[in-house]
């Protein structure tokens, strides 16, 4: 559990998260949260990636994080591989997650004992998925 969450647990509030492509989503983030006076999370994951990799994806987040007064964490969400929960950390990512939701559990638990011992070297939380949600509603199949 990362500092903010467990700040906010002890607390009773809640850090929300939102899904960011670009440095104007970055920047409007950001400001709501320094108007508001709250931590946030800036996500991002594979489908991001395809307009700005991992490394300008995190400078241009941690560039503009400078900018304000205003806790925030930058996670990988859905990490599709372990090359790129490395990208995400070598680009200052302070939380990762590893998706093999889809693989076989050993392989899933695994993987994510290495990306663990990788992470918290440098001081980021990891997320995993294990296993699958079925049906969530009538229209998504995961």
């Amino acid at each position: 559990m990362s500092v903010l969450q467990q700040e906010a647990l002890a607390a009773g509030y809640g850090v929300p998260a939102f899904c960011v492509w670009n440095a104007e989503t970055i920047e409007v983030v950001l400001r709501t949260a320094q108007t508001l006076k709250a931590p946030v999370i800036l996500m991002n994951g594979p489908g991001e990636f395809g307009l700005l990799p991992p490394a300008q994806m995190g400078a241009v987040a941690h560039t503009l994080a400078r900018r304000y007064n205003v806790r925030a964490a930058l996670h990988l969400d859905h990490g599709d591989s372990p090359e790129t929960v490395d990208a995400c950390l070598g680009a200052g990512y302070t939380s990762v997650m590893l998706d093999y939701s889809l693989r076989p559990i050993q392989e899933n638990i695994e993987a994510l004992q290495r990306v663990v011992a990788k992470a918290h070297l440098r001081g980021a939380t990891v997320e995993g998925e294990l296993g699958t949600l079925g049906q969530v509603d009538d229209v998504t199949v995961e």
